[in-house]
């Protein structure tokens, strides 16, 4: 990130857009405010939005928010982006786009029923097949939003030619990335097995892409010094 197209006022919006996007993504550890009846250590994150759900509308237009902002934060990626352009820096910025885009999918498009809490609705679910579960509109977002997060924090972490050598070939982009996938293989696994836990696992992985969207954001608005002086900062 550095002195591309966008001036210094693009990237300082883009970024700020950024973390109030991030800030956004984190609404659902507001929902013992709005009177929740959910375990948060059983129910799905999404669950928070189901319509009728206490705060339910809260948590659907946060959701559209975060989605519209990150994707702001996505275009000032792109414009900031050192000439000549890097095609991974380019493939970066559209995987944060698609990250935003599958927010405002599940803020549109919220699971019908909380399936941690009312019996038919999981019986429901575990009677639809496998296929029919992964084809499901809310399904696909969360996949998409989880492998585009991941490309993201890799591409985006990836040096430049030119950029000073690291002592060691590992990354915070890269330990982001890892760990994201790990805790999405947890939460597949124990939602699976019907295990309790889904929901604090689901909580960490949300978290730590907001983390993520947070640190990328704070180095754009910082990105008014120099590309080499932001990337020194960030080692």
């Amino acid at each position: 990130m550095g002195p591309g197209r966008a001036s210094p006022r693009e990237r300082t919006l883009a970024g700020w857009a950024g973390m109030a996007g991030a800030c956004c993504y984190s609404w659902y550890l507001a929902a013992p405010l709005f009177g929740t009846r959910l375990d948060p250590t059983r129910a799905y994150v999404s669950e928070f939005a189901v319509p009728g759900s206490p705060g339910s509308a809260w948590f659907r237009i946060a959701d559209v928010a975060a989605g519209v902002l990150i994707i702001l934060l996505a275009a000032g990626l792109q414009r900031s982006a050192v000439r000549p352009v890097d095609r991974r820096e380019t493939v970066g910025a559209a995987a944060v786009a698609v990250v935003g885009l599958t927010a405002v999918v599940d803020g549109l498009h919220p699971m019908e029923c909380a399936p941690s809490a009312d019996p038919a609705c999981r019986l429901a679910e575990q009677a639809q097949p496998l296929m029919g579960q992964l084809t499901d509109l809310h399904t696909l977002s969360g996949l998409a939003g989880v492998a585009a997060a991941t490309t993201a924090m890799v591409t985006l972490s990836r040096p430049r030619a030119g950029d000073r050598p690291r002592r060691t070939g590992v990354r915070p982009g890269q330990v982001c990335a890892a760990a994201l996938v790990l805790l999405a293989a947890v939460v597949s696994v124990l939602a699976l097995t019907g295990a309790d836990g889904v929901g604090v696992v689901e909580h960490l992985q949300l978290m730590l892409v907001a983390g993520w969207v947070a640190a990328v954001s704070a180095m754009l608005v910082g990105s008014r010094r120099s590309r080499r002086e932001v990337m020194d900062r960030a080692r």
